[in-house]
């Protein structure tokens, strides 16, 4: 099975250097990476950038525990709209 993650991890960090260019301390908190690379990421230019894009897999995955997945998953397959909000209102990121 193939999978082509490019267009997702292009737009990831497009993201994720505008974040870094607006506040490199919160862009290393939310990406989960230590500021000296948050500061970094936010002078790459658009066109270099744009060559990750010939990258297919994933280049980020999940920031929450199991857990925390676990539960949000089994709200949204039981319907409890109010738990899934819940669990959106308590979402952190760790560092």
């Amino acid at each position: 099975m193939k999978c082509n993650f490019s267009s997702i991890n292009l737009q990831y960090l497009i993201q994720a250097r505008d974040i870094a260019k607006k506040d490199a301390e919160h862009g290393a908190i939310i990406l989960g990476m230590d500021k000296q690379l948050s500061e970094e990421l936010a002078e790459i230019s658009p066109q270099d950038l744009s060559m990750v894009a010939r990258v297919k897999v994933p280049l980020i995955g999940p920031h929450q525990h199991t857990v925390w997945w676990k539960r949000f998953f089994r709200a949204l397959d039981e319907g409890r709209t109010e738990e899934v909000q819940a669990i959106i209102m308590d979402f952190h990121y760790d560092n």
